[in-house]
C-alpha cells in the first residue's frame, strides 16, 4: 500500500500542477461559438454518464433546442474525427459504443468521436448547426472551454474507492468540484443514506447538487421462470448483475407474472469490450450449457451484439432509466440563457 499512497501522491500533484495552469489562465482552452455543457465525473467510469447525456437531450429537445454531442473514440476502430452513421456496419464497434447507442436512440442529433475532444469539437462546430455542444466525459479534458460543468458522483460505491488513483478510483480529488456548476449523485436509491450523506459532505459550499434515482427496466418483458444469462461488457457489472436480481425480485413480490426470472449464469467482460467470433461461440455454448431461456444485458452492450444473427432471437436488454429526486435549476438555466438568446 506504501508505494501505492506514493503513486497517489505524485498523481495528484501532477493534477494539482495541470489544473493550476488552466485556473489562472497559463494553458489555452479553445472556445467554441456556441455554449458548452459538460457531463464528467471524479471516477474511472460507471457513475451513468451516457444516460444523463440522453437525459440532456431529451430536456434540451423539449425546448426546441438542437444539441451536438462530442465523444471520444475510447477503444474504437476508427481513428480520426468523425460523425456517427446508422449505416455503417458494426458502427458500435467501429465508432464506440456509447457514440453509436446516443446515435441510435437520437438519430437527428449529430454525434460526433474523435481522438481529441477540442479538436472533434472544433471539426463539429464546422459542419454542423447546433445550439450548444455536449462534451461527454469533459471534466478533466481543459484543453476545450466549458460554460457548463456537469459532474456526477455515483452513490454505489464503497468509500475505499474514495481516493486518488492508485489507492482508490478517483482520477481528482473531490476538491475539485469547486470547478463544477452542478453535482449529480446517481444511483441514490442503490446506495445506503449514510453514503450518500457522506458524499454530499464533500460537495463545496456554494455548489448546487441534486440527487438521481437509476431505475432498470426491460424493453421487452422476461417471461415469468425464464432462465436468464445476464452478459455486460461495462465498469461495474456486478452492480448490474445484483440490480438485476432485485428487479426480478421485485416483479416477484407485486405479482405480476413478468419479470419473475432466474439469473442462471453471469458472464461478464471488461468494459467497452469488442465482441469477437470466439466470445460469441463461449456465450452460445454457456448459453446452451446452462438450459438458459434469453440473454439479458446492457442497452451499450446489446448495440454491439445485435449484428451477430444467432444471438437475435435470445437478446433482451434492460434500459436504465433517469429520475431526478430534486430539480437541478442550473440546468434549466442553462438551458433558458440560449432560448432567450
Amino acid at each position: 500500500m506504501g508505494w501505492k499512497k506514493s503513486l497517489a501522491s505524485i498523481y495528484s500533484g501532477v493534477q494539482s500542477f495541470r489544473n493550476f495552469l488552466y485556473d489562472f489562465g497559463l494553458a489555452d482552452s479553445v472556445r467554441l461559438q456556441q455554449p458548452v455543457l459538460s457531463v464528467g465525473n471524479l471516477s474511472m467510469g460507471g457513475s451513468g454518464k451516457t444516460p444523463m447525456v440522453a437525459k440532456i437531450i431529451e430536456m434540451a429537445l423539449q425546448k426546441g433546442l438542437r444539441p451536438c454531442v462530442v465523444s471520444r473514440n475510447y477503444r474504437a476502430l476508427s481513428v480520426d474525427v468523425q460523425r456517427v452513421q446508422l449505416e455503417r456496419e458494426s458502427g458500435a464497434d467501429f465508432y464506440g459504443d456509447e457514440a453509436f447507442l446516443l446515435a441510435k436512440r437520437f438519430p437527428d442529433i449529430p454525434v460526433y468521436t474523435g481522438p481529441l475532444k477540442y479538436v472533434t469539437a472544433e471539426m463539429a462546430q464546422e459542419r454542423e448547426s447546433c445550439d450548444f455542444f455536449i462534451l461527454d466525459d469533459g471534466f478533466q479534458h481543459r484543453s476545450l472551454h466549458r460554460d457548463f460543468d456537469l459532474v456526477l458522483l455515483d452513490a454505489s460505491t464503497p468509500e475505499e474507492e474514495d481516493a486518488v488513483l492508485p489507492v482508490g478510483n478517483l482520477r481528482e480529488p473531490f476538491s475539485s468540484l469547486h470547478r463544477a456548476q452542478l453535482v449529480g449523485l446517481t444511483k441514490v436509491n442503490w446506495a445506503e443514506p449514510e453514503r450518500v450523506a457522506q458524499l454530499r459532505e464533500n460537495i463545496p459550499v456554494g455548489i448546487e447538487f441534486f440527487q438521481i434515482e437509476f431505475q432498470l427496466q426491460p424493453v421487452q418483458p422476461i417471461p415469468a421462470e425464464a432462465r436468464v444469462l445476464l452478459l455486460s461488457g461495462i465498469a461495474k457489472p456486478m452492480v448490474f448483475a445484483e440490480q438485476v436480481r432485485k428487479y426480478s425480485q421485485s416483479q416477484a413480490e407485486a405479482g405480476t407474472g413478468t419479470g419473475t426470472f432466474s439469473v442462471t449464469e453471469v458472464l461478464s467482460f471488461t468494459d467497452h469490450h469488442p465482441y469477437s467470433r470466439q466470445d460469441i461461440d463461449r456465450i452460445l455454448n454457456l448459453f446452451h450449457q446452462q438450459e438458459c431461456t434469453q440473454i439479458l444485458t446492457t442497452e451499450k452492450d446489446f448495440v454491439k451484439l445485435e449484428k451477430f444473427s444467432e444471438l437475435q432471437p435470445l437478446l433482451n436488454w434492460m434500459r436504465l432509466e433517469l429520475n431526478f429526486q430534486n430539480e437541478p435549476r442550473g440546468l434549466s438555466e442553462f438551458f433558458n440563457k440560449i432560448v432567450g438568446k
